[in-house]
């Protein structure tokens, strides 16, 4: 599947949910859906947003965290 595996691994390692983040974000959860499976893309703000909400006391490397899966193979 597309989209944002690592991310997607972290969220369920940590039993966030994609509503957890539609709610921090302030969007629907079909728009996180569609960011999650690479449909559309997360803007910086946003990244932001989830690695200060989700991760804050992480060193989270937020190239491995938002790396699309389709770039992996390139």
């Amino acid at each position: 599947m597309a989209g944002y595996g690592n991310l997607r691994g972290e969220c369920a390692k940590r039993n966030i949910a994609y509503k957890d983040i539609a709610h921090v974000l302030h969007k629907h959860i079909n728009t996180i859906t569609n960011k999650m499976d690479g449909k559309t893309r997360f803007l910086v703000d946003e990244v932001f947003l989830i690695a200060d909400k989700f991760f804050p006391d992480e060193d989270v490397n937020l190239k491995y965290l938002f790396e699309l899966d389709e770039d992996k193979t390139a």
